[in-house]
């Protein structure tokens, strides 16, 4: 799938409120190792619901990633208990709380990124002058934000001069869009730059990232 994998070891003493209602800018799959923890889990609201890549622990922040429990819709919530040996999926932008409680708690969460998503794809078209900025803006604005956040598999980038655009342009752009695509199909040596630069920050990305982290 071409995925970046980031590994967290949370244990949790009993009756303990692990982290505050938040969502996370990865999909996570969480392993419970050891005794029990209870999760409150929450569909996506604001800025949750464009399968967000950045996140910011700043209050009024656009993507901002903390709630209150009573701003909390319940009637989109549910309560899940995870045991010894339980497996989690939670998508990206899921609104999510853990909290012990008679039991301690030891579990795994496993991030899974990708190394691209369209909107990088878009940003490395102009930067490696590929297109100029007023054809950017009109592309990404022909996109809702939710679009430009998906993730690229990265065998696209590398397979052949021709996959990374021919994916690109498969998006569901807005109708009136049509021109701003048009030029862009013109581009015949757009894949190979953009693909190379990618791959660059894919590589210093790999550099820069820990494979692991533990917290207690």
């Amino acid at each position: 799938l071409g995925l970046q994998i980031e590994v967290n070891l949370y244990a949790t003493p009993p009756q303990t409120v692990g982290i505050d209602a938040h969502h996370d800018r990865m999909d996570v799959i969480i392993l419970q190792i050891s005794g029990t923890k209870r999760w409150l889990i929450c569909d996506p609201i604001g800025a949750a619901r464009d399968l967000p890549v950045r996140s910011s622990d700043t209050p009024g922040h656009a993507l901002y990633n903390r709630y209150q429990l009573e701003s909390l819709d319940y009637s989109n919530c549910k309560n899940v208990t995870m045991f010894t040996g339980d497996l989690l999926y939670l998508p990206r932008g899921t609104i999510h709380a853990p909290a012990t409680e008679d039991s301690a708690s030891v579990h795994l969460t496993v991030g899974l990124l990708s190394a691209y998503t369209w909107q990088d794809v878009a940003q490395a078209l102009l930067m490696t002058q590929s297109i100029n900025r007023n054809l950017y803006q009109k592309l990404v604005s022909c996109l809702s934000q939710r679009d430009l956040n998906k993730l690229v598999n990265s065998s696209v980038v590398v397979e052949d001069e021709s996959t990374l655009l021919g994916a690109f342009l498969q998006l569901p752009f807005a109708s009136d869009c049509a021109k701003a695509l048009a030029k862009l199909r013109s581009c015949k040596h757009c894949s190979n730059a953009t693909a190379a630069l990618m791959l660059d920050v894919k590589r210093k990305r790999d550099a820069e990232s820990p494979s692991a982290k533990f917290s207690v």
